[in-house]
């Protein structure tokens, strides 16, 4: 069986989808209902493909809006340090920080204590005000889907620019 390899597993889907490309260009049909859905079927590969590059886009939106939240305490060094501390005691890696937030927020507990709602509130702060939003009443996941969202559209926009 045909399989793709997308984020660490086999997907069979795909080897399906490649199977029915295949079978539609041998059979050299042409008609417009089976030609968008080939065109469809690509685009959808395409957007596949590049997900990695919109996670990673986005773990660095969020990694850097945690950065700055962090300042509010700080130069860099302490930045550097408080980052160093959440990363070896606690678990919380900037570069997978969208699916760690839990782990960032238990973090913060321990390191802040009851103050740890501020710093999260400047995060929030910090990644809103990149995408142009008012925090006001928006979780730090609220937001981060909103930036998924948004890291989403800006890659669209400049792979049709290409």
């Amino acid at each position: 069986m045909i399989g793709f390899v997308a984020f660490g597993e086999l997907d069979f889907a795909w080897g399906q989808t490649a199977r029915s490309l295949k079978v539609l260009v041998r059979g050299q049909n042409t008609k417009s209902v089976q030609v968008r859905r080939a065109l469809d079927i690509s685009s959808q590969a395409a957007s596949r493909e590049a997900s990695p590059e919109i996670e990673i886009r986005l773990n660095d939106l969020v990694g850097e809006a945690v950065s700055q939240g962090l300042s509010h305490f700080g130069g860099d060094d302490v930045v550097e340090s408080l980052i160093y501390i959440l990363e070896l005691e606690h678990s919380v890696n900037l570069r997978n920080i969208v699916n760690q937030v839990e782990e960032f927020r238990k973090g913060l507990t321990k390191m802040f204590g009851d103050a740890a709602y501020v710093v999260e509130g400047h995060v929030c702060s910090n990644l809103a005000r990149t995408m142009g939003l008012d925090p006001e009443g928006r979780t730090l996941e609220e937001l981060i889907e909103t930036a998924r969202s948004f890291v989403n559209e800006s890659y669209e926009q400049n792979s049709k620019t290409l």
